[in-house]
């Protein structure tokens, strides 16, 4: 409620507007302020600025001109010009008009209001109120101020002050409501928003509101009901995050109560996507996916896509991740957080220099966000580019200097570099910054670097105590850096027995150097690794009892000493060589500029820079692409990575990278055919 405030505060009305010129009498009734009203009653505010600016230039002591002028400035959020012009209406309107001169009062305190000068808006309401205290406006405004400071004796007194004037003024009881929920007087509250929702019973906020004070006595049941009927109205923002808070409480409550409206309303995808992000708020990360799926299949949207690209990411399964993610590219190309969330799978499956090229993408979309170079740098750090990182890492921190993790990335990377000065900068500078209890692990870290490891050893100990599953795998990191290797392993088994799986990550995370080698480290990475992928493989609900073995003859034909075969890619009919011994996937230029001329290939499926692209629609060579479909033989590959290649005549080659996927490979010079054997799932024969 209090943006919402805060939008309508600064959108005025003035009293009697634009119908009472001869009010003013002949003085004021020029042509310029004429037509200026005239203007201003037609929403056309540049002409009513011109002509008001040239009414204040023939009649300077016009305070109505400059009150009406005041007011446009306002709305068009020019708070200087509107603070000149409203002390020129204040000091210029005619003492007897008093209703104008509350008015002028009035509009120079929403001013002072949006420049955060409290005080002076108080005052200002207050004068305006003892010139004209008939508006409930004036109140409602100087009321709002008082909430902010917490002052609700004062408010309260507003608000009683809105209901004298009219009984009936549903905000009024609103007002005081939200007092006394801030109060934690909730019996009170209920009582106020009983009066609302007599009186208003479509109106959202009632109920959600009433949802909170429910929330406060504990009885969920009601809160929950409450939130749903907000929910039912208008899709009430506050319902939606009471809920969230109810959660955390009483999940099973929240969630029979989405699947109950969800069907009282099956074809509005609205209650499977909140049941779906309050599930992946819970980290109920499989249940998340089956809500987002009933959304996804009612409405197929980028958004929604995303949420399950982002739940099959945090358990694991990094295959459905990236097919969901890149149907969210294709549904929102120009989507920067896609690209992130992308690289981010990448990175989980050890692709680092995908990943770069990926987020780069994200970069060149939103070069403003800090977050994508933190990112950028992490995976160029892994594929040892200390340098590289080092850059990125230094813009994140000039485009946000109040995010912690980059200066202590950033501090890591000097001291590898040697730059020891400007490591223990950035350490100390982390630790002025990174300073909320149970939250600052990069503080953690920069302890240790800076050779306090008790009070490292103490900070880990407080997060684990506010939140242990989310921090065992850096308090593994942590007793590794500091050669505590029996602690350090028992932390890793505790990470991955509450679902850590970024096995790839370990791999290059250097923190883990002191234990890597350990037969109780190799073992224990043998164990879970053997479940993860045991899981993995029964997500889909097909064991591997139920596959069986088949094979596909592709027929090939021999040309200038090597083996063709055709293909369609992205519905372009073509021919590709088959080379067992090429490692990649590589089209020519000539052919990817034609894909992407002619409709076979998006600027999206460019993974990359733009600057790969010629100003006359060329793609050079070095750019990664990504080919959507590739098919031959009646086999199928998804989102294959292919390079250009400079020549134009260069063959398109498909190389291990996509042969790969397809199972076991043989070559019958006989039949002159290419055989693939593969699994296929019972269920589909």
């Amino acid at each position: 409620m209090k943006n919402t405030l805060k939008i309508f505060l600064v959108s005025i009305i003035l009293f009697g507007i634009l119908s009472s010129v001869q009010a003013f009498g002949q003085k004021y009734d020029s042509y310029n302020f004429t037509k200026g009203l005239e203007a201003m009653r037609n929403d056309d505010y540049e002409s009513a600025i011109d002509y008001f600016v040239k009414e204040l230039d023939e009649n300077p002591k016009n305070g109505f001109a400059s009150l009406y002028l005041a007011d446009i400035c306002l709305k068009q959020e020019d708070y200087s010009s509107a603070l000149t012009t409203v002390n020129d209406a204040i000091k210029n309107l005619p003492r007897k008009s008093k209703v104008y001169r509350a008015y002028a009062y009035r509009t120079r305190g929403d001013i002072y209001y949006v420049l955060e000068e409290h005080d002076k808006a108080i005052d200002d309401f207050t004068s305006a109120i003892s010139l004209y205290g008939e508006d409930s406006d004036m109140y409602e405004r100087r009321g709002q101020i008082y909430y902010e400071q917490e002052r609700y004796d004062l408010a309260d007194q507003d608000y009683r002050k809105m209901i004298e004037i009219d009984e009936g003024d549903v905000m009024g009881y609103m007002y005081l409501g939200r007092n006394a929920n801030a109060r934690e007087n909730y019996e009170e509250a209920i009582s106020y928003f009983d009066k609302v929702i007599n009186m208003a019973p479509e109106y959202s906020s009632g109920y959600s509101f009433r949802a909170e004070s429910y929330r406060g006595l504990e009885d969920y049941a009601k809160a929950v009901n409450d939130a749903i009927t907000a929910l039912s109205i208008d899709r009430d923002e506050k319902a939606y995050w009471e809920l969230v808070f109810i959660a955390g409480k009483e999940f099973d409550i929240v969630l029979s109560r989405l699947k109950v409206a969800f069907a009282k309303e099956p074809n509005q995808s609205f209650w499977p996507n909140a049941a779906g992000s309050i599930c992946e708020m819970e980290e109920a990360y499989s249940d998340a996916i089956d809500w987002y799926n009933k959304a996804y299949s009612i409405d197929r949207t980028g958004d929604a896509a995303y949420r399950i690209a982002s739940c099959y990411e945090s358990i694991g399964d990094y295959a459905h991740a990236m097919q969901y993610i890149d149907e969210a590219i294709e549904m929102q190309p120009d989507d920067a957080e896609n690209f992130s969330m992308k690289s981010s799978i990448e990175s989980d499956l050890g692709d680092f220099e995908q990943a770069v090229r990926t987020i780069s993408t994200g970069i060149s979309m939103e070069p403003d966000y800090f977050f994508y170079y933190h990112q950028r740098g992490r995976y160029h750090n892994y594929i040892g580019r200390t340098d590289e990182a080092i850059e990125d890492w230094t813009t994140s921190i000039s485009l946000n200097p109040d995010y912690a993790y980059p200066y202590m990335l950033r501090g890591t990377a000097y001291l590898k570099t040697g730059q020891q000065e400007k490591a223990k900068a950035d350490f100390e500078k982390v630790i002025a910054i990174d300073t909320v209890t149970g939250e600052n692990i990069a503080a953690v870290y920069a302890h240790f670097y800076l050779g306090d490891a008790e009070t490292a050893k103490n900070a880990m100990a407080a997060i684990l105590e506010s939140d242990p599953e989310n921090y065992y795998y850096d308090a593994c990191c942590l007793y590794s850096l500091l050669g505590e290797t029996d602690t350090a392993i028992d932390y890793l088994r505790k990470a991955f027995e509450t679902g850590y799986v970024g096995f790839n990550h370990i791999k290059v995370d250097s923190d883990l150097d002191n234990i890597r080698n350990l037969d109780s480290f190799i073992s224990l990475i043998d164990k879970y690794k053997t479940q993860y992928e045991e899981r993995i493989s029964g997500i889909s609900g097909v064991a591997e009892d139920d596959y069986v073995e088949v094979s596909t003859e592709i027929p090939m034909y021999k040309e200038g000493g090597v083996y063709n075969v055709k293909c369609t890619i992205n519905g372009l009919p073509l021919h590709f060589i088959f080379d067992t011994g090429a490692s990649d996937v590589s089209i020519s230029s000539l052919e990817a500029s034609f894909m992407l001329k002619n409709g076979y290939l998006k600027h999206s499926d460019i993974i990359g820079s733009q600057n790969y692209i010629n100003a006359d629609g060329e793609i050079s060579e070095g750019v990664v692409i990504n080919l959507v479909s590739v098919e031959f033989g009646g086999l199928k590959l998804k989102n294959v990575k292919a390079s250009v290649r400079k020549s134009q005549s260069a063959p398109l080659l498909l190389g291990q990278s996509a042969l790969g996927k397809l199972g076991k490979i043989e070559i019958d010079n006989s039949k002159n055919v290419i055989k693939v054997t593969h699994k296929v799932a019972k269920v589909t024969l």
